[in-house]
């Protein structure tokens, strides 16, 4: 299947973008993956280089798909698009990963505050 629309972008704000998009694909580990992950969006983070990426908790708890082979792009997009178990497994995992790894959901600002308000 041939994609005519897919949107390339480098510098965005991640709002803009993020609601309307179907999957994000990152080309390194980087905070819009979160975003995306919190907006319930499945996610691919692509690279090439080898960092050690796999040892990563968010690779390890498979709340992104992470592709190491230029030439396996194609086959992620076809899974995340064409296999709706392993879509919706996905973002399941990535919800959990969320949940797990970030604190003071939902009233960080608060925290943040409060924070900032015994250190002045």
């Amino acid at each position: 299947k041939k994609y005519k629309k897919i949107p390339i972008y480098k510098d965005q704000k991640a709002i803009d973008f993020l609601k309307n998009c179907d999957i994000l694909i990152v080309t390194n580990f980087s905070t819009i993956l979160l975003e995306a992950m919190i907006l319930g969006k499945p996610t691919i983070m692509i690279s090439t280089q080898n960092q050690n990426l796999d040892e990563e908790p968010i690779v390890k708890n498979h709340a992104t798909l992470y592709i190491s082979e230029i030439s396996e792009i194609g086959n992620g997009i076809n899974k995340i698009i064409n296999d709706s178990k392993f879509r919706n497994e996905l973002i399941k995992n990535a919800n959990n990963y969320i949940d797990r790894y970030f604190i003071n959901q939902g009233q960080a600002s608060d925290y943040l505050a409060k924070e900032f308000g015994r250190i002045v």
